[in-house]
């Protein structure tokens, strides 16, 4: 977190009798500048903020000004009284500040003021601690061994801890340990990343896929293109139904993968084989021969028709056509006995010999013809 530690402001300060608060109003709009140009997230102002217990009007208006202009900024502010500063007067409208982000500790009450502020890597916790006197620490803490100022802090700081330790120590009464995921019906939220041609087959001709998961599901989905991806969320009101969602889309971006088994549906039946959806919108041929070990000279004698689910695995991918070849033989028992039969390869077309001459061919006709 980039943080911005001021100190010492003492405004409205007066030196020789000269009043110092336009000078103080120049380093405050430099300090304005500082923050936009380094994205400073958080400012501290640590102590002595007034010069005075009873800072003049104008001081109290410049800082209202400062603490406005860092505000529009969205700038938090941890501000704490100093020995200079009325703690009391400072506490002024400190539970309306916390509001807009001005987090003021100016009455020390047994502890200090603890704030959690957030940026890029996660929580940060800071305890602001104002400046204490002994005598004011030891009525707060009347237990506590103080003898001076350091001992004060110390005890000051001790009892935060304590108290911290106590409020886990309950939590941990509660639930040990974090559980791995959210009760079933708590609603949910997940974001994937999709390729950017898979944006199209998801959302479907005039929406009509991601409209059908939507309403199947009872989620809703949003698909946002960002650097040649695309960002998919996914709000479901419970797991089921984020499940759903999420499986229906992973389907259709998924790539078949060699070697894989598939549960998939007959589509049609031709002559040599039968075309098996074994994704939303992935057909693959499951040819006569791998469909059992048996010997079928025609797809009747397979007993398969449309609308019959198999399962089958993935065999191969055609290099020329990027076509998909399937096995339903490769997830049966190979019989006792049985001998894959050999398949000669097909010779090149240099091999095949040379064609007769057609002269030849009519002559052995006419012959045969006699």
């Amino acid at each position: 977190m980039n943080l911005l530690h001021l100190a010492d402001l003492h405004l409205g300060k007066r030196v020789n009798g000269f009043d110092l608060l336009p000078d103080q109003r120049y380093i405050l709009e430099q300090v304005l500048d500082l923050c936009t140009a380094h994205n400073v997230q958080a400012v501290a102002l640590a102590g002595d903020i007034y010069d005075t217990a009873l800072p003049p009007a104008a001081a109290v208006l410049l800082l209202d000004w400062f603490l406005t202009e860092l505000a529009h900024r969205n700038i938090p502010v941890l501000a704490i009284a100093g020995n200079h500063d009325s703690a009391e007067r400072l506490d002024y409208a400190a539970g309306l500040l916390s509001n807009q982000q001005v987090y003021l500790a100016g009455q020390f009450t047994s502890a200090p003021r603890r704030v959690i502020l957030q940026d890029e890597f996660g929580e940060l916790t800071f305890d602001l601690l104002p400046f204490v006197r002994p005598a004011t620490v030891r009525h707060c803490l009347p237990d506590a061994d103080i003898r001076d100022e350091d001992s004060a802090i110390a005890a000051a700081l001790e009892q935060a801890r304590k108290g911290r330790m106590h409020i886990l120590g309950k939590l941990t009464e509660c639930i040990a340990e974090p559980r791995e995921d959210y009760k079933p019906c708590v609603p949910r939220i997940v974001q994937i990343v999709i390729p950017q041609d898979m944006i199209g087959p998801v959302i479907g001709p005039g929406g009509k896929v991601i409209q059908d998961i939507q309403k199947t599901t009872n989620t809703t989905i949003t698909i946002t293109e960002v650097d040649n991806k695309g960002i998919v969320d996914i709000f479901g009101i419970d797991k089921e139904a984020l499940d759903g969602a999420l499986a229906r889309i992973k389907a259709i971006v998924a790539i078949p993968e060699v070697g894989e088994t598939y549960h998939g549906k007959v589509r049609s039946i031709v002559a040599f084989g039968a075309f098996v959806e074994i994704m939303p919108g992935k057909d693959a041929l499951l040819h006569i021969s791998e469909i059992d070990y048996k010997r079928f000279e025609t797809m009747e004698e397979t007993g398969l028709k449309e609308g019959d689910e198999i399962d089958v695995k993935l065999i191969g991918v055609d290099p020329k056509t990027n076509k998909l070849k399937l096995s339903r033989k490769a997830l049966l028992p190979k019989p006792e006995g049985y001998v894959e039969r050999e398949r000669r390869p097909r010779p090149e077309r240099g091999e095949r010999g040379e064609r007769r001459d057609r002269g030849e061919r009519r002559e052995r006709h006419e012959h045969k013809e006699e």
